[in-house]
């Protein structure tokens, strides 16, 4: 471990760093599912309540000016987050000087009927599944309603962790999330509230979601070849809520209510984000790809969707999207996380300086 320097922090990184378990994540995950070992406390609602994570490095209130990366992994709807810790840190093993220099952390977002044996004391999980970020929240084990959002934990995580006094040498911050991980990632690029300080830079790495959230009401047209249009009233009556949030800006979730959408759509632009879907995830039929009506209107699976999706960027934002949004379609890849995150452009999306 590097050596650490004392220095005074601010409250919000108190909070953060020396309220969490003094222990951090040094071996592979099991296939048993299992809460994350260290805790982020959500003081600024309740005293006492907490989101599970892991960590590469052991929390510390103290200075670190070995870290220049920080990379938040966000798991699948199996809830794993030791795996997609895993995930991040074998991929940066791959990457010459990345593992010294990433700070690796792997939140848990727990679903109600997810928690593995009894719900802890003061453990914050949702009613609902959270990737959309509904701010159904409920506090273990006595099930007391908390409304928040797991977007909100991302924007004081981000904030806390962008923290210079911490981390002074800090550049990068990087959330990436594979499949309803990726879900997560994307609609959070897309409306989430934080911007990082002056001279961090932040990148979302999305990874073969079910499905987008998209900033239009335009959709392809069915049958063309990458023609995007609002699809026809027939289509809108079939489907009235193709465009609710979840796959667009209709019907806002709390967490973004009484937002501007058309400050909402521009930002979205300006963000770094990159797309990533295996060349063989094509199986709309496997049982977790969505295949309801607005669903299907982004695409058959979820490479098509991806495509689609970045065909639609191209044409709401012009080619010069392209500089801060890119795809890559990973080579022999399926349905697979890891896959994702160690191919060629999963790891140039991760770590290079410029993707």
């Amino acid at each position: 471990m590097p050596e650490h320097h004392d220095a005074k922090l601010s409250s919000r990184s108190q909070v953060y760093l020396g309220l969490v378990l003094a222990v951090f994540v040094c071996a592979p995950a099991g296939a048993e599912l299992k809460i994350a070992p260290l805790k982020f406390p959500v003081e600024s609602r309740t005293p006492g309540v907490w989101v599970p994570f892991a960590s590469s490095h052991p929390p510390s209130a103290r200075r670190d000016e070995t870290v220049t990366r920080i990379l938040i992994s966000v798991h699948s709807s199996g809830y794993d987050a030791l795996q997609y810790y895993e995930n991040a840190r074998i991929a940066a093993s791959k990457v010459p000087g990345a593992s010294r220099q990433t700070l690796i952390i792997a939140p848990q977002f727990f679903h109600k009927n997810a928690v593995p044996g009894q719900i802890p004391k003061g453990l914050l999980y949702w009613t609902v599944p959270p990737y959309r970020g509904s701010s159904r929240g409920a506090i273990g084990p006595e099930e007391n309603k908390l409304s928040i959002s797991a977007f909100e934990i991302l924007d004081d995580m981000l904030s806390q962790l962008s923290d210079k006094k911490v981390f002074p040498r800090l550049k990068d911050l990087v959330l990436v999330g594979h499949s309803a991980g990726g879900q997560l990632v994307q609609r959070y690029a897309l409306v989430g509230k934080f911007g990082p300080p002056q001279g961090i830079n932040c990148r979302f790495v999305v990874c073969a979601p079910s499905s987008f959230a998209y900033p239009t009401p335009e959709r392809r047209v069915p049958g063309s070849n990458g023609r995007f249009a609002k699809p026809s009233r027939e289509a809108i009556a079939s489907n009235p809520s193709f465009h609710n949030w979840g796959y667009g800006l209709a019907k806002p979730y709390g967490y973004f209510k009484g937002f501007n959408p058309k400050a909402t759509i521009k930002r979205y632009g300006r963000r770094n984000v990159y797309y990533l879907c295996g060349e063989r995830d094509t199986n709309g039929n496997d049982g977790t790809t969505s295949t309801n009506g607005a669903a299907m209107m982004q695409g058959s699976n979820r490479r098509d969707r991806t495509e689609t999706f970045y065909e639609y960027l191209l044409h709401t934002y012009g080619k010069g999207i392209a500089e801060r949004h890119k795809m890559a379609i990973t080579p022999g890849v399926g349905h697979y996380g890891r896959g994702n995150m160690t191919s060629k452009a999963g790891l140039r999306f991760l770590f290079a300086d410029k993707p």
